[in-house]
């Protein structure tokens, strides 16, 4: 059934189970032509919003660091990490009280105190340890030369490891020819994930392709027209550094987004309609919910047959990126030189960067 279903789905995905419950509600109402309130339907987006902050932080946190020892330098994370991975807890809190998020019957309650008390540690979080100054101020960035400075001067070791990056002259290592994934609507979305066939769908799941060829979902992909990318793009293209700073740039677009969808929810004069592209009941029973995760476009897919849901399909933006002739594929067949240390290091870098949310290993042959 379909509260079975969402009582299920955010508990087998750990990693993105706010993307994935979000999603999964999305999809069923689409497919019911049933929808939330406005207030509860903003709510789940900034909880989701707020995962995708956190997912961006956990590899900033986990991964960056590494960087610093090619200077020979240590950077502790540990504090940070225990203080970030708790704002999912207290934005769910200040929104649903404890209820559950994802349930057809849940509406949400916001707090505004609660809610303006966890924006702003956010806020003094992503200042603090990230940035150096606030999010909004370093997005305004527009010049080259400013971020280059920002990346050499800054204490944040965010900065000083995207400096390593840049000194070491990797930047432009890792650098792929594959097309950005596009706006797909949900009709478009129903037809690829409910073809004719039950194999046309699995192996488009498996190996998920768009008009003949793998595409790049990621923050790059979604940010890559902000100025400040534009500028790593014409600079280093599609290389270590270019991937690096486009994880920032999102960050930075994601908090003014929550930013701008609390101040919508907790004003007297909150829309009555919120504008809803990302779900909608494409034929009777089908519907198609997307939610953009931190690794990319998520996409669930629901045939009902009366109550009970018939098929259920989950489109991962690991399937895309981790394609066989994805963009992970071509950035590794593009890191420079033949030394094996070199290319090892460049792997891994490159591998979480563009992040399969899944263990991985690496291993180095000649052919």
């Amino acid at each position: 059934t379909i509260d079975e279903a969402l009582t299920i789905i955010p508990l087998l995905y750990h990693v993105c189970g706010k993307a994935q419950g979000s999603a999964a509600i999305d999809a069923l109402q689409a497919a019911t032509n049933t929808r939330s309130d406005e207030t509860t339907y903003l709510s789940r987006t900034v909880l989701s919003d707020v995962e995708l902050i956190r997912e961006h932080l956990l590899r900033i946190f986990l991964d960056w660091p590494f960087l610093l020892e090619e200077d020979e330098c240590t950077h502790d994370t540990s504090q940070q990490m225990s203080e970030f991975m708790q704002f999912s807890s207290r934005f769910e809190a200040a929104l649903f009280r404890s209820e559950k998020p994802f349930s057809l019957e849940t509406v949400a309650i916001p707090e505004r105190n609660l809610l303006f008390k966890s924006l702003g540690d956010l806020e003094n979080f992503l200042e603090t340890h990230i940035y150096g100054c606030l999010p909004d101020l370093w997005l305004k960035a527009k010049a080259r030369d400013v971020i280059f400075h920002w990346m050499r001067q800054e204490k944040c070791f965010p900065a000083r490891s995207c400096a390593v990056i840049l000194e070491k002259g990797w930047a432009q290592d890792g650098q792929t020819i594959i097309p950005f994934l596009p706006k797909l609507t949900a009709h478009q979305c129903a037809s690829l994930l409910f073809p004719k066939t039950h194999l046309q769908s699995d192996e488009f799941i498996a190996s998920p392709i768009w008009e003949g060829l793998p595409h790049e979902t990621s923050a790059l992909s979604r940010c890559h027209q902000h100025p400040l990318l534009k500028l790593l793009l014409a600079h280093c293209g599609t290389g270590l550094l270019t991937r690096h700073v486009s994880r920032l740039v999102e960050l930075a677009l994601i908090f003014a987004r929550i930013k701008h969808m609390i101040g919508q929810l907790v004003s007297p004069s909150l829309p009555t309609q919120i504008r809803r592209d990302t779900s909608i009941s494409t034929t009777t029973d089908i519907g198609v919910g997307m939610v953009e995760a931190s690794r990319g476009i998520l996409i669930h897919g629901a045939f009902l047959e009366g109550k009970l849901i018939k098929d259920y399909k989950i489109l991962a933006p690991t399937e895309w990126n981790f394609h066989p002739e994805g963009v992970l594929a071509c950035a590794l067949s593009n890191i420079k030189g033949i030394d094996e240390a070199h290319i090892k290091r460049i792997a891994n870098l490159l591998i979480p960067a563009i992040d399969p949310c899944t263990k991985t290993s690496l291993e180095v042959t000649y052919a």
